[in-house]
């Protein structure tokens, strides 16, 4: 038995821990999103970082590439069934960086 079949902390760990993981996600929820507007939304990350994380991330199976072939080729970024599951866990981390975020 491997520990990704004995912990499912550390099955979680692998898919969101990421810096920016949570935050992507978090956008996503919102609805999806072109590499562009996910870009303008957080502005803090760069380009290869957003890029990188948002591979790791459909490997994971949380979010998926959708192309349409129409011209210019778009490509959006959407949650998957997976990554729609995380709202929660989103929304709950979200009320406790907003508590704690000021008190150390």
């Amino acid at each position: 038995m491997g520990k990704r079949d004995f912990c499912p902390l550390t099955a979680a760990s692998e898919v969101l821990s990421r810096k920016w993981s949570l935050v992507i996600v978090g956008r996503l929820l919102e609805g999806g999103k072109r590499f562009s507007e996910l870009r303008a939304s957080i502005p803090e990350i760069s380009p290869k970082v957003l890029s990188s994380t948002l591979k790791a991330l459909k490997n994971h199976g949380v979010v998926e590439r959708m192309v349409d072939d129409g011209s210019p080729v778009k490509v959006k970024y959407r949650l998957t069934e997976k990554g729609l599951d995380l709202e929660g866990i989103v929304e709950s981390l979200e009320e406790w960086g907003e508590k704690w975020k000021n008190r150390r």
